[in-house]
């Protein structure tokens, strides 16, 4: 599907992923996609999901949640620069290192600031993965959400609690797996 600048919704039910390992550039500058069910996906075998989604501006949610991240090496630019999208996506365990996270996250969710993105982790040998992929965000907006914890995040200021709540409301059923969300913005962190 890559650059098929005029699609704007494809029907992936009947895909059977099970096998694929390469998703690599598979929806990259579908500018006008605004709609993409693959929660369905399984993907015990990817490996690669470099630029998958980059460029596409118009999408406005993703469900990851399902997506097996065992096996990925690389995530490289995954979804960089869909300026509208909100998803959650969580990282159970990986062969990912931090070489390989390049602007996964860059600049997603900026253009709306109702958006935001999730990066669940689930142990802590995910987390530092997790948060490496958060920190890529540019001048997005990405959390990292924690399914281990019931702490509350106490790193937020009361308005960055709101933002982030409405957020997660936003973001399909996301408020009910995320537990305990840590905001990494450089303005919070100036505080």
């Amino acid at each position: 599907f890559m650059d098929c600048q005029s699609l704007t919704t494809v029907d992936l039910s009947a895909f059977d992923t099970r096998n694929v390992e390469d998703m690599s550039n598979m929806f990259q500058g579908c500018r006008s996609l605004t709609t993409l069910d693959i929660s369905g996906f399984r993907t015990p075998k990817l490996k690669h999901l470099t630029t998958a989604f980059t460029n596409c501006n118009s999408l406005k949610y993703l469900d990851m949640s399902n997506f097996d991240t065992c096996n990925l090496e690389d995530m490289t630019g995954a979804f960089a620069w869909c300026n509208n999208l909100g998803m959650t996506i969580t990282i159970r365990s990986t062969k990912l290192s931090s070489s390989d996270l390049s602007n996964v996250l860059a600049n997603v969710g900026c253009a709306d600031s109702g958006k935001a993105t999730f990066v669940n982790y689930t142990n802590d040998a995910t987390k530092a993965i997790a948060q490496t992929i958060v920190n890529t965000k540019g001048s997005g907006h990405a959390y990292l959400g924690s399914l281990v914890t019931n702490a509350a995040p106490t790193s937020l200021s009361t308005g960055s609690k709101a933002s982030v709540l409405n957020a997660m409301d936003a973001v399909s059923d996301a408020a009910g797996k995320i537990t305990a969300v840590q905001e990494t913005d450089t303005e919070q962190e100036a505080e």
